[in-house]
């Protein structure tokens, strides 16, 4: 057969008995072999110009113990020619094309996180608490505590500056644990089973601090169907084991989430998928550990991508303030406009910073969660800054506004208006909406 190409020549010198159809055998005329070098250099001026090639260009190290190989697919539907860019991008950015073959570098667009307030920037609920026992969301947004049977201090802790091993993170949130008890941690609840879908999720994060006793902490993933759903709480990824140390570390853990196929969500809208940082379950429930913990990602796939920052932190807060909402006074004595609905209860509308999770039909009390007063409420008692709220109702009007009755000790006339003051000091938090899964 007529060797007319480079891919049809013998790695086997002496099999190389023609070069286009021109005999180069042992024994040729010059003439013959004169022929045949320039039949060979035809063939690559060709491959150079790219008409003529080859299916695999192998590159070989230096040993030529190994070699890495561009293949070009078994089927091409058409002739593409890819431009290479000029020079070197920069760290981590990737080639894409502009469609039309030529490369280029970019900056990657990591995964989106399912995970809200994972840098640990918004605090509504305040930014430490100590030696607590119960359960509950105590300080960073979106992030709840399990208490159970131990005690704790939390509090915001701020990111040394230049610290290279982190990255740009301002915030983190510290979980010390004073006395242990198996359930003491943190813990994320996404809201909606269906949100985390089924197949591999990669959960990344930053950690550092100090083991229990056992030597580790543990993450696990569970489902949890809801009121009235089956299962009620599915454990789908346990005990995967994170071994701190005093500087920072980036954990990227896999989990494999299962199909919801055949199970029931509940009718109240409180399904969740929930991640748990937790001391492990055979520790010695005595054992004080810490946990410093930020950039908690969880995103769909089985490789971790750069953290993403919000925006802004006003983008961040409004996520979160889906599930909770704290009312605060830009100043001291900020006055609202009310109408007593009876002599004893005067009533003041709350504009909603944003549509809150859980919303029973309208006129009627939140579907679920709880609107509570935490702060000082006067009605008609200017200039006094005493407190004569005993106690409030609340209705729903509308996706934006919230109603409130005070039920005051003054006495009042019913119909009329009134002026309310709310908030003794200027920045104090009055009304928090609550609807945390």
């Amino acid at each position: 057969m007529a060797k007319d190409k480079l891919t049809d020549y013998d790695s086997t010198a002496s099999n190389n008995t023609d070069v286009g159809g021109i005999s180069v055998a042992e024994g040729m005329l010059p003439s013959g072999v004169n022929n045949a070098i320039r039949e060979q250099m035809s063939h690559l001026k060709d491959f150079a110009a790219g008409t003529s090639g080859v299916d695999v260009l192998k590159l070989q190290d230096d040993t030529d113990t190994n070699s890495i190989k561009l293949q070009a697919p078994a089927s091409v539907t058409a002739n593409t020619t890819f431009t290479l860019p000029d020079g070197d991008g920069t760290a981590d950015q990737v080639l894409k094309t502009d469609g039309s073959g030529q490369l280029g570098f970019a900056d990657r667009h990591p995964n989106p996180s399912l995970i809200i307030n994972g840098a640990m920037q918004v605090w509504q609920r305040g930014t430490s608490v100590s030696s607590q026992t119960s359960s509950g969301y105590k300080t960073a947004d979106r992030w709840y505590t399990n208490g159970s049977g131990g005690t704790y201090n939390q509090s915001q802790q701020t990111v040394t500056l230049g610290d290279s091993t982190i990255g740009d993170f301002k915030y983190f949130l510290r979980h010390e644990v004073t006395t242990g008890d198996d359930f003491t941690g943190i813990l994320y609840r996404i809201e909606d089973v269906q949100s985390v879908p089924e197949g591999t999720v990669t959960l990344s994060f930053y950690a550092k601090g100090t083991n229990p006793n056992s030597g580790h902490f543990e993450m696990i993933a569970r489902q949890d169907f809801g009121t009235g759903g089956s299962p009620s709480s599915d454990v789908i990824q346990t005990a995967q084991d994170v071994t701190l140390t005093t500087s920072w570390q980036r954990f990227e853990l896999q989990i494999t989430v299962p199909s919801i196929s055949g199970k029931t969500l509940g009718t109240n809208g409180d399904s969740y998928y929930q991640l748990q940082f937790t001391q492990p379950s055979d520790d010695d429930s005595s054992d004080a550990w810490t946990l410093d913990i930020t950039g908690v990602k969880l995103e769909v796939g089985s490789t971790a991508t750069d953290f993403v920052h919000q925006s802004s932190y006003g983008d961040e807060l409004r996520r979160c303030q889906r599930y909770f909402q704290s009312f605060e006074t830009g100043r001291v004595n900020t006055s609202l406009v009310s109408v007593a609905s009876s002599t004893s209860q005067a009533v003041i509308n709350m504009p909603l910073q944003v549509e809150p999770r859980a919303l029973a039909s309208y006129d009627g009390a939140l579907a679920s969660g709880t609107f509570t007063k935490t702060g000082t409420v006067a009605v008609n008692a200017f200039p006094s800054n005493g407190d004569n709220v005993t106690s409030i109702a609340f209705w729903v009007c509308n996706s934006t506004e919230i109603s409130v009755g005070l039920n005051t000790s003054a006495t009042l006339v019913q119909y009329n208006g009134y002026m309310t003051r709310i908030g003794g000091s200027a920045g104090e938090t009055v009304f928090t909406l609550d609807v945390e899964l």
